[in-house]
């Protein structure tokens, strides 16, 4: 098990000298609904674009390693963009610290070789949620339920294979 959590897009968004707009970050601007300041979203893409190269780093290290075909790769938010610091979570209304969708309504990724074909590129429009975590890794995937114990989430096993909520 492994746990990375990047907060390049995280309050205060900033990026290392000498790393400055980017064409994506420049791109991302213009293509988004973003009523605010240009250079803060290229800011906040750039850092994106840092979180990017750091998942694409550890993927390369599974690979590498021998360890992707026995890997469950989960990138998710902990929470919906901050529109000043140059986040936007168009179309969903509110942002971080809000009871609106935007505040809590985060896009996620899972990729895995264990995971089947019918899986593989599928939208799931699921609510799943943080304490489903738990059970879905532990009890589902690893196959140990007993270690999960009380818990308010569900194993989301089928819906990870299936894109179909089950509870």
């Amino acid at each position: 098990f492994l746990t990375l959590a990047f907060n390049a897009v995280h309050n205060i968004v900033s990026t290392p000298r000498g790393f400055g707009a980017t064409d994506a970050g420049k791109r991302a601007h213009k293509e988004t609904k973003h009523s605010g300041d240009a250079t803060l979203r290229e800011t906040f893409a750039c850092a994106l674009a840092l979180v990017d190269d750091g998942v694409d780093t550890v993927y390369e290290a599974l690979r590498s390693s021998g360890l992707y075909n026995r890997t469950v790769l989960i990138v998710v938010s902990d929470n919906g963009g901050m529109v000043k610091n140059g986040g936007n979570n168009y179309p969903l209304r509110g942002e971080k610290a809000t009871f609106w969708e935007g505040g809590y309504r985060v896009p996620a990724f899972v990729h895995s070789a264990l995971l089947p074909r019918s899986a593989h590129g599928a939208v799931c429009r699921a609510l799943v949620h943080a304490t489903d975590w738990a059970p879905t890794l532990l009890g589902g995937l690893h196959g140990r339920p007993e270690l999960v114990g009380a818990t308010d989430g569900y194993d989301q096993r089928e819906t990870l294979r299936t894109g179909s909520a089950t509870k």
